[in-house]
């Protein structure tokens, strides 16, 4: 659904139930699918949607034992294939255009000391926490991220659009959910990436949040990256890195 709804960007984060007799499962807070069956959504929206890219990061494991990662990182490949991107020594290099004539269009960035040639390492992306429950906070912090991107190492970067809830918000909340608690950072973004997208569209690169909605999917699919757009960046060959690659994420 989340592939579907246009997001492109997954943070994966696993963890092995107290009942050992569990499949490792995908876990934010609450447990969600086991491990096989995310995968394997993946794999037939890729396999069906040859152009379109998409960026696994798992990036937190809980009660993770060595031989389960090589177990993990054994059913990425078993389940992937060909459809895995190889980690390049010089990622700057890494385009769109190449990745559709090899048909590899699922990169796996995976933190945790396992060396797979198609594994690409923690060092891959970057992801600083803004780590605030107020929304003028959050978006002073996404800009400064942006405009000021480090270019020191060349590597994906995703600015977090999340808000944190402190002890104050959880006990003031009564029946709030997270998704109340969130809902006007997917409008409060649409605008300040309107606004300053002169200055931003070179830096740009990803942007998570915990809900997205139709007007922001639309927003970027019809003003950000129009496939107009992503069709002249594939012909160029044009970097992943800066200037064409705008994900959307949902956790």
């Amino acid at each position: 659904t989340q592939l579907e709804y246009g997001i492109r960007y997954l943070d994966i984060r696993l963890s092995q139930p107290d009942d050992k007799s569990q499949s490792i499962r995908v876990v934010h807070g609450l447990y969600g699918l086991d491990l096989e069956s995310a995968l394997s959504a993946v794999q037939r929206y890729a396999t069906l949607h040859k152009t379109e890219l998409i960026l696994l990061d798992f990036n937190h494991f809980y009660s993770i034992t060595l031989e389960q990662h090589n177990t993990i990182v054994d059913k990425i490949g078993e389940i992937f294939k060909d459809l895995l991107c190889p980690r390049m020594k010089d990622i700057s290099f890494l385009n769109l255009a190449d990745c559709w004539s090899k048909r590899h269009n699922i990169i796996v960035i995976y933190h945790a000391n396992i060396d797979r040639e198609t594994l690409w390492a923690a060092d891959s992306i970057k992801s600083p926490w803004p780590d605030t429950d107020k929304i003028d906070r959050l978006l002073i912090y996404t800009k400064d991220a942006i405009l000021y991107r480090p270019k020191t190492k060349l590597s994906f970067y995703n600015c977090q659009g999340i808000l944190t809830p402190k002890l104050s918000d959880v006990m003031g909340w009564n029946s709030r959910s997270l998704a109340q608690f969130s809902r006007l950072v997917p409008l409060c973004y649409t605008n300040l990436i309107t606004e300053n997208w002169d200055d931003f569209k070179r830096n740009l690169n990803i942007i998570s949040l915990d809900f997205v909605d139709d007007d922001f999917t639309n927003f970027v699919n019809t003003n950000v990256f129009p496939s107009d757009h992503r069709e002249m960046h594939l012909r160029l060959g044009k970097r992943l890195f800066y200037d064409c690659c705008f994900n959307i994420s949902g956790l």
